[in-house]
This record gives C-alpha cells, structure tokens and sequence, in this order.
C-alpha cells in the first residue's frame, strides 16, 4: 500500500477500478462524504467492535463523527466523542452518539463518566503528536487504541503505560472498495 497526496488537488488521476458511480440523486457535495464514511467503517472493521461494546472517540471531525455513525450500527452500548468545543456535539447525537464531553484536563473523568467506566475502544481521529499516547490513558485496561487520526510529525508515547494495560493499538488507513460501496450505500 502506498501513500499519495494530492487529495486537495484540482485534478487527480486514479485507476479505474478505484472508481464508483454515485446513485441518482446523490449530490457530489453529498457523494464527498462517502470516503470519510469508508475510512471510519474500515476502522471500526479493524477494532473487531462487538456488540455491547463502548467506544470513545477523541477528535469530533468528519472522521470521528463517521466512526459514530458505524459504532452505533454495529451495535456500540456506549458511543461518546471528545473534543476540543461542543461545536459538533449536536451533530454526534444525530449521528447516534450517546454522550459528548468537551477536551479539558479532566477528559479522563468526563469520558469514564459518559462511558459508564473506561472504554473498551478508543478511537483517535486527531492526528496530532500525543494523540495516541492521550489516547492509552483513556482506554481500560487490555483494551484497544484504533488510530485514524493521520499523524505526518514523528510521535512518541509511554510505551510503559501500554505495556502496563497490555493495550492493543490497531493503525488503520484508507478502506477497500467493499467498504467504499457500503459508505456510498449509507
């Protein structure tokens, strides 16, 4: 698997087969939404979410807020996303999200809070140095990270703290096809 940029160019080239026809009706504005619901649905793939589960998900932008949407369908107990400003909380309910905690010093009470105890996933949808290693202190123990958040800097974490939780983390990137017919049909 490669990484390319250019996705906010003017034009791009693909092949063929990365291509999908958009149903009748569906606006481009609206067909735009498809990747950000592919790259969450192949996320929540690879968490191995089970029903009765309880997610967070740090970072409420078009990724976090699509990880919410597939979370609940697949049968999350618990769906809370935190971030930055209450900006998008209104949305994350629509979406299906049970609870909203805004990112302060005490995230770690909050989110347990919401979440009924600690989660059993946690999400990263930010993509920023610290992320992942915020994100180990949030999970329970022997839980799982998911990182979606596209980090470009070097990071580091506490590699201790997740040794001590025996935390699992799962880097996820991009979808298959499969999954970017499913977002098309969402």
């Amino acid at each position: 698997m490669t990484l390319i940029g250019g996705g906010y160019a003017q034009y791009a080239a693909v092949d063929a087969s990365q291509c999908r026809r958009l149903p009748w009706g569906i606006s481009p504005a609206d067909g735009a939404l498809a990747e950000p619901l592919a790259v969450a649905l192949h996320g929540i793939t690879q968490s191995g979410l089970k029903p009765g589960d309880t997610v967070l998900i740090v970072g409420a932008g078009a990724i976090g807020l699509a990880v919410a949407f597939w979370a609940r369908r697949q049968g999350a107990r618990k769906v809370v996303l935190a971030d930055l400003s209450d900006l998008q909380a209104q949305r994350a309910m629509a979406l299906g999200a049970t609870g909203f905690v805004v990112s302060h010093d005490d995230i770690a009470v909050q989110a347990a809070a919401a979440c009924d105890g600690r989660p059993d996933i946690v999400f990263e949808c930010v993509g920023r140095p610290g992320m992942i290693d915020h994100c180990i202190s949030l999970v329970r123990p022997r839980g799982k990270i998911v990182v979606l958040g596209l980090c470009t800097a070097i990071d580091h974490m506490d590699s201790f703290r997740a040794i001590s939780k025996e935390v699992t983390i799962v880097m996820s990137v991009f979808f298959n096809m499969h999954e970017f017919a499913t977002a098309i049909d969402a």
